[in-house]
């Protein structure tokens, strides 16, 4: 959402429930749905499946969208933008 737009975004909160184990190797598929998308901030929340689409880990995380080259603190950030 703010890519579109040039911005980038930092993690401001993230969290973690880890619900069941997964064996090294397993393959697993995350899925995200906004909460809320902000020009300045955006809520994100995310579900992770084994191959069986069991839930093996949650988790929400708060995102703050910046402008590239701005200034936080006094001190100018450079935040490379992805390019898929």
């Amino acid at each position: 959402y703010a890519l579109p737009r040039g911005q980038s975004v930092v993690g401001l909160e993230n969290s973690t429930s880890f619900v069941r184990a997964v064996r090294a190797g397993a393959k697993l598929h995350a899925v995200s749905t906004p909460i809320t998308r902000g020009r300045r901030t955006q809520v994100w929340e995310a579900r992770v499946l084994d191959e069986e689409k069991k839930v093996v880990a949650t988790g929400r995380v708060r995102l703050l969208c910046v402008e590239a080259d701005q200034q936080v603190a006094g001190e100018k950030i450079t935040i490379p933008l992805y390019q898929p």
